[in-house]
């Protein structure tokens, strides 16, 4: 029987400087049975012509735009992509070739799991592209979110912080619509849904290995866009406790 295909899905916007070495690490996985859906989302610079330049000779890639929202344009993604197993990517980290081979396998071998994640490396990346370890808050993230591998210590934590790195999920399709993709709350989108989908019953665990280069740089969504503000989570953890 063949194995379920594995789709990766890759939102992007404004990365003309990052999305194609994020475009090559997917091609160069050992997964062979793969598809890849990049969707470009209201960029302002080459985002949409790096894609295209990547997706030229390469079947496996699926080119999207979307005017929508972010969220609009996540729940494209996933909703036209055909695998069994949905894959989320940041178009400014890198996976190592191992990646989504190793996740299927994870998830064929573990069915009591909703999804799953992996370990992370955090980088800094500076205004000239330079890349060096974290320090301070991330440096503490990237102990403590790695330390949180089994589906129990996922949930007991989950109120502490995000406790699985959204560019490393891999979630079975069901599942995804099941839960009516994601939401478009005032807070992030990625903590909504793993709140979300703990508070339903599904459980998460993680691939115990280091597989994706999780990058940090001044202009991320994460420190520019107020729905990822701390006052933001603050909120998400009140309205689920």
């Amino acid at each position: 029987m063949a194995a379920p295909l594995v789709s990766v899905v890759m939102p992007a916007r404004d990365a003309a400087a990052t999305v194609a070495g994020a475009i090559e690490s997917l091609q160069r996985q050992d997964l062979l049975d793969l598809e890849i859906v990049l969707v470009d989302h209201r960029s302002h610079d080459d985002t949409f012509a790096r894609m295209r330049e990547k997706a030229a000779g390469d079947p496996r890639i699926r080119l999207l735009q979307c005017s929508g929202s972010f969220v609009e344009a996540a729940n494209l993604a996933w909703r036209t992509a055909s695998g069994t197993f949905i894959a989320r990517m940041d178009s400014d980290d890198l996976a190592a070739p191992e990646r989504l081979r190793l996740q299927r396998d994870f998830l064929l071998t573990r069915p009591d799991l909703a999804a799953c994640g992996t370990l992370v490396r955090i980088r800094k990346r500076g205004a000239d592209g330079s890349l060096s370890p974290p320090d301070g808050g991330y440096l503490r993230y990237e102990k403590w979110v790695n330390s949180l591998v089994e589906p129990e210590a996922i949930a007991a934590q989950r109120f502490i912080d995000s406790p699985m790195p959204n560019p490393t999920a891999m979630v079975r399709r069901e599942v995804l619509e099941a839960l009516g993709g994601y939401q478009d709350p005032a807070w992030a989108e990625d903590y909504d849904f793993w709140l979300r989908l703990l508070e339903a019953g599904h459980r998460l665990g993680k691939v115990p290995q280091v597989l994706l280069d999780w990058h940090d740089s001044g202009n991320r969504s994460t420190r520019t866009v107020e729905r990822y503000s701390q006052t933001r989570f603050q909120e998400a953890k009140a309205r689920y406790l």
